[in-house]
Formats: C-alpha cells, sequence, structure tokens
C-alpha cells in the first residue's frame, strides 16, 4: 500500500480558532466592562480539548490540549494571530461571566463559545502533563487525541481500537524520526479523510485529491514528461486554457493570490451568460482573513454588478478546495433575498455531541442575483466549497451539477505533538438547512455530469461547462 508522505515545502497557513486562545483577551469593542478581571481564570472550548489560561492582565500564560489519559502544555506551539485579535475586540462575557462568546464572520461562520473552568483537567496536572518526547508518549498523545475527539471512525468503518493494537508495539524508545512518522500516517491512512493531515520538519503527509491520482496515474502511461511536476503544470494549463476558451476574453476578470494563482475569476459567455471560478475561499492576503473577506466582498460587487444584465450564470468549484466558511456565507449572500438557516454543526467528541449551532446567510446590501444559477463542482470541491454547496442548493434559482463533492466539512483541528509536530483531524459535524449530513458521501448533484476528464482536456473540450451552458440556454 502506497503512503503519501511528502518532502517538506512551507506550512499551511490555516486560521484555527485553537489560535483564540493564543493572544491577548480585552473586552472593549461590545465586550464585558472589566474584561482582565472578569476573564481571568481557565477557559475550554468544549469538543476540542483545548483549554487556556489567562492572567489578571488578559494575557495568555498557558495553553493546553488534553485527552482522557494524556495532556500537553502547548504554549510555545501556539503563534499570535493578529487578526484574532481583532475579532476579540469584540468578545463578549455571558452567562454570570462563566461563557466567553466570539461572534464575527471574520473569524467564523459559526458562534465560538469558551466555558469557563474551575480547575485543569487531571491530565494537565504536574504528575501526568507529557514532559518528555519518546516515541511512546508521541504515539499515545497522537492516538487518544484521534480516540477522544475524531468525529467519523463509524462512518469511515475503521475500528481504532484495532489501529492501536496493530501499530502499538512497533513504536520504541530507539525508532528513527522517519519510522515513527510513518507508523503514525499509516495508522490514520485508512480513514482517507482529506483533513487529516501529520507534518514534521522534513516530511507531510495528507491524502491526495481524486485529480491528483488521476494525472499521477496518467504520468505514469506517457513519454514526453520525465519531471512529475512539470507534466501537473502541463495538465492544469490545458485546462484552464479550455475554460477560457468558452469564455468573451474582453471580459475576463480576475483576483489573484501574492504568488499570482487565480483565486477567483469572472467573465461572460456569449455575452448573455455569467461565469464565476471560485478556486478557494481563503489565501487571497496571505491568511488574514479579514482582509480576504473585504477583496471577495469587493470582487462580487463588480462581478455582480458586471453580470446583473445575464440570463444565468454558472459558477465553477471544481478547484475548490475550501478554506473559510465566512467566505462561502459571503459569496452566497449574492444570490439570497431573504434571512434565513443555511447550515448548523456540532462537535462530537468522547463524551457526546454539543449543542448544534446554526449559520444564517442575509442578503448583501442590493439586488440579489436571482437568474438561474448553475454551480459546477468536482470530486476535488472540499471543505468550505462543500458549505457553500450546502447553501446554494437551498436557493430555488439553483441547480448543482457534476460530481458528489468530496465529503470533508468539519473544520480542521489542529493539534501539536510533544517533538512539535502538527497534526490535524475532524471533530465537527455539519448539516444543511434540512439537518442532512454529507460527511464521506459528499454533496451530490442535480444532474450528473464528468467534471474533470484528461480525454476532455487533450480534446480542448469542458463537458461541465458545456452541459451549463445547454441547462442555461434552455
Amino acid at each position: 500500500m502506497k503512503i503519501f508522505i511528502h518532502q517538506h515545502k512551507s506550512k499551511k497557513a490555516l486560521l484555527s480558532i485553537l489560535f483564540l486562545s493564543s493572544i491577548s483577551l480585552t473586552g472593549c469593542g461590545g465586550g464585558s466592562s472589566s474584561p482582565s478581571l472578569s476573564k481571568q481564570g481557565l477557559w475550554e472550548r468544549t469538543g476540542y480539548g483545548d483549554v487556556f489560561k489567562i492572567d489578571h492582565n488578559g494575557k495568555i500564560t498557558n495553553a493546553y490540549q488534553f485527552t482522557r489519559e494524556t495532556c500537553l502544555d502547548a504554549s510555545s506551539n501556539i503563534d499570535s494571530v493578529p487578526e484574532i485579535q481583532k475579532a476579540l475586540d469584540g468578545a463578549k462575557l455571558s452567562n454570570k461571566n462563566n461563557t466567553l462568546v466570539v461572534e464575527n464572520i471574520d473569524i467564523s461562520a459559526f458562534k465560538v463559545s469558551y466555558q469557563r473552568l474551575k480547575k485543569l483537567p487531571d491530565t494537565c496536572l504536574d504528575n501526568r502533563l507529557i514532559k518528555t518526547a519518546t516515541p511512546q508518549n508521541i504515539f499515545k498523545h497522537f492516538w487518544h487525541n484521534f480516540n477522544d475527539y475524531y468525529a467519523f471512525f463509524d462512518k469511515r468503518n475503521v475500528d481504532w481500537t484495532a489501529q492501536y493494537a496493530k501499530f502499538q508495539p512497533q513504536v520504541h524508545e530507539n525508532m528513527s524520526d522517519e519510522d515513527l512518522f510513518k507508523i503514525l500516517a499509516l495508522m490514520v491512512l485508512p480513514l482517507k479523510d482529506g483533513h487529516i493531515s501529520l507534518e514534521s520538519s522534513k516530511d507531510s503527509f495528507e491524502f491526495p485529491s481524486q485529480t491528483e491520482l488521476k494525472i499521477a496515474n496518467a504520468f505514469s502511461q506517457q513519454n514526453e514528461f520525465d519531471d512529475i511536476g512539470a507534466f501537473f503544470e502541463s495538465v492544469y494549463f490545458k485546462f484552464n486554457k479550455t475554460i477560457d476558451g468558452y469564455l468573451d476574453t474582453d471580459s475576463i476578470k480576475s483576483i489573484k493570490t501574492p504568488a499570482g494563482e487565480v483565486v477567483a475569476k469572472r467573465a461572460t459567455i456569449n455575452h448573455t451568460l455569467g461565469y464565476i471560478q471560485i478556486n478557494g475561499m481563503v489565501g487571497v492576503d496571505n491568511g488574514n482573513l479579514s482582509d480576504d473577506i473585504k477583496t471577495v466582498r469587493h470582487f462580487m460587487d463588480e462581478t455582480m454588478s458586471a453580470l446583473q444584465d445575464t440570463r444565468g450564470t454558472i459558477i465553477d468549484i471544481r478547484k475548490n478546495g475550501g478554506g473559510a466558511d465566512s467566505i462561502s456565507l459571503v459569496i452566497a449572500s449574492y444570490f439570497a433575498d431573504h434571512k434565513k438557516k443555511v447550515l448548523s454543526k456540532n462537535v462530537r467528541y468522547w463524551a457526546g455531541e454539543t449543542e448544534t449551532i446554526n449559520a444564517t446567510i442575509e442578503p448583501t446590501s442590493g439586488s440579489p442575483y436571482l437568474q438561474p444559477v448553475v454551480v459546477i463542482a468536482s470530486e476535488d470541491s472540499a471543505s468550505a466549497a462543500e458549505t457553500f454547496l450546502l447553501i446554494m442548493k437551498s436557493f430555488p434559482q439553483v441547480t448543482l451539477i457534476g460530481e458528489n463533492s468530496h465529503g470533508i466539512f468539519s473544520d480542521k483541528l489542529e493539534k501539536v505533538l510533544p517533538n512539535g509536530w502538527d497534526f490535524t483531524l475532524s471533530n465537527e459535524v455539519f448539516y444543511d438547512a434540512e439537518g442532512i449530513n454529507y460527511e464521506v458521501i459528499g454533496v451530490p448533484p442535480h444532474e450528473s455530469v464528468t467534471a474533470f476528464s484528461l480525454c476532455d482536456i487533450e480534446a480542448s473540450k469542458d463537458s461541465a461547462i458545456e452541459k451549463a451552458i445547454q441547462m442555461l440556454d434552455l
């Protein structure tokens, strides 16, 4: 069995709610009138395994990541994120100062709540706290985090206890970092969850997308390219060129990452239909979510103005691997004509499930776009792209075509190991407006069509766009 371990290139700029605990909690701008003193103490985000301690000045002194059997003082591994500090300026205390609530779309599409604790979890006391980065301690903390907080063992048909029995005997004190990394990666491999990752200073493990697997298979069957990276670039270049061939050249406008990658694109087709391509729900401004949202709003304002006279629009999210649910809500708001609940989620962990919380959409300023919309999705449409699908399919003017989406909805729960390695897992369960969860199976299209075909690309053809045009031209 092949294990997908890659040489480490760079840290991903992941905006985690865990980092809420890394900064000073000041309560101005609508918060408590005596923030530092009232927020002094211990706080837990229930179901996430995170506890942080605040001193009388409102400063974080310790952050803990705990399970029922292990605990790690992760204070030195948590970075300060100015964007979250800005959002916490509006943090409010409620329930007799025992709940800390953040409601800010720049942080999360859902409200974020922390509960006050009277004492540290037992596993975080000095006599039980992990203090040495031995292979056994690393393995135990990794396994117990999944055991306590991973939400989908049943859906993914994995016996986690059996995985412990299989791999724990292979862990010994003299093993190399490389061998330990492989054991941890092999242990989670059967889960086939794209929100699981493991990263060291040298290596990274994550599940490849279906498109990556298709292209890798095609690479092994061709002779033109010796370098797989160059082959990938060639395929994506042809794919993008094929799409652009359907668009009115003078109408194409895009926004890009600082590295020059296209995050979003708009255009018209035959000057009568609109086309919007969204390739990511974050990343325009180097991971600064607040600035990302401003950029996306500006792009969508101009886009909807440019497309207001079209008789229908195609939204293409086939290459969208996700990002922030907040951005999904912002984009979808341009197609909403009234306020309504569009998403909900809870956390599944060792003690059961937390209270379900809702996300609500409101129409953006101006006139909503109510002409027919066709959204093209693929197996690679993942995470926040899938929450976008959940929202859009609740609108009467929207039809989904393509393939079932990837089936990974949870925010990545970020954790650290005693030796400094980072890993992520899925602990949240998302539901659409009707209360349906699509984890693993993905959001199904109203009409199936091949979303990514190497044969189509070689023939300079895009079956999905042609189907969407046919549907909107009726």
